[in-house]
């Protein structure tokens, strides 16, 4: 279900934007309805985790990966 709210929310997010940039709507409106969509889409990703999908967890699991090595240089091949 957490799919198929998404994808008729993140249409309807994306056409608020649009209309905020060409000055059809204040786009105060728009960060506003963004950051409530991220809000809640974010309490239901803490309360039902099942509804992450199996790539949602792997970009996941790499992130943490990435952001896992702090200030370490990251090892050139010569730009080749």
């Amino acid at each position: 279900m957490h799919d198929q709210v998404n994808l008729a929310l993140i249409p309807l997010i994306g056409a608020l934007t649009i209309a905020g940039l060409v000055g059809a709507i204040d786009p105060a409106l728009t960060t506003y309805a963004f950051l409530a969509y991220v809000a809640l889409d974010s309490v239901w990703l803490i309360l039902q985790v099942r509804c992450i999908t199996a790539a949602a967890g792997q970009c996941c699991t790499a992130a943490r990966g990435i952001g896992s090595r702090g200030s370490q240089p990251v090892p050139s091949d010569g730009g080749s």
